[in-house]
């Protein structure tokens, strides 16, 4: 009876405090207020992440963008035959590429930050110097005889992805000749763009020794093809500020700015 004889507002805030219905939507209620902030944070790290990717867009294609440098490998033509539908005999070149027994690849890299608002870019400039030698080719395995193979047609080539970071002239030491290297590339699997340089083969000679620099800018990452029969590679740092000491103490090799160096040998 005394229950039933209480005020309306006292039943209503008892009522208030005991409703489970109310204090889930109470906790439903107050979390997505909590959300709002957390959305807004998640929007700006968003936003953020873009504009330093535009940043190092922007960056990278005045300066230069990752390299991967495979090369050199010695292209060599040959002419094969076949019989088309009406019977005449057609001739039709192909490539054979040949690839370097020894590969010695030195260099420096000197990385410097560039800043842009707020976001720091790493880019890097490498003197790299390569040198190996070839075994001199032998097609006697590919069964083509020696008067289809077009020896004064041969070239050498080296794929670097980003021509625009190019610094100076590629020279080539080839024997005892002396070459600039030229942009232009023979399409083959993974050369997309490079150099390349017509050699004459010394068929006398049992190797074929080759020499030549690369004066480099590049950003994110350096990496080299192991392409020779046996490949080493010895990379050192410049730093060219604290800064940069700083990011690539935090950035294993193999992330970032990547090397080869991380596999100073290999086998084709």
């Amino acid at each position: 009876m005394h229950h039933l004889n209480e005020p309306k507002p006292s039943r209503f805030r008892s009522w208030f405090k005991q409703s489970l219905l109310i204090k889930i939507l109470s906790i439903g209620f107050i979390t997505m207020l909590l959300m709002i902030p957390n959305s807004l944070v998640q929007d700006l790290i968003r936003e953020r992440n873009y504009n330093q990717q535009e940043v190092v867009r922007e960056v990278s294609n005045k300066w230069g963008k990752a390299q991967d440098i495979v090369g050199p490998v010695l292209t060599i033509p040959y002419k094969t035959y076949f019989e088309n539908k009406d019977g005449e005999i057609k001739t039709y070149t192909k490539h054979s590429h040949f690839l370097p027994e020894f590969l010695n690849i030195n260099g420096t890299v000197n990385p410097e930050s560039r800043k842009r608002g707020l976001y720091n870019v790493v880019l890097y400039q490498t003197n790299i110097h390569c040198d190996g030698w070839f075994e001199q080719p032998d097609f006697k395995s590919f069964n083509i005889d020696d008067q289809d193979i077009l020896w004064d047609q041969a070239f050498l080539q080296v794929s670097i992805p980003d021509m625009s970071g190019i610094n100076d002239n590629i020279i080539l030491n080839y024997g005892d000749d002396t070459f600039k290297m030229e942009s232009g590339i023979e399409k083959i699997n993974g050369f997309n763009s490079g150099v390349k340089i017509p050699i004459t083969i010394d068929r006398e000679k049992k190797e074929l020794e080759f020499r030549f620099g690369l004066d480099l800018n590049g950003s994110h990452s350096l990496q080299f093809g192991p392409i020779g029969k046996e490949t080493n590679v010895k990379i050192s740092w410049l730093y060219a500020s604290q800064s940069s000491k700083k990011w690539l103490n935090k950035v294993p090799l193999g992330t970032n700015l990547r090397c080869a160096a991380v596999c100073p040998r290999a086998r084709r």
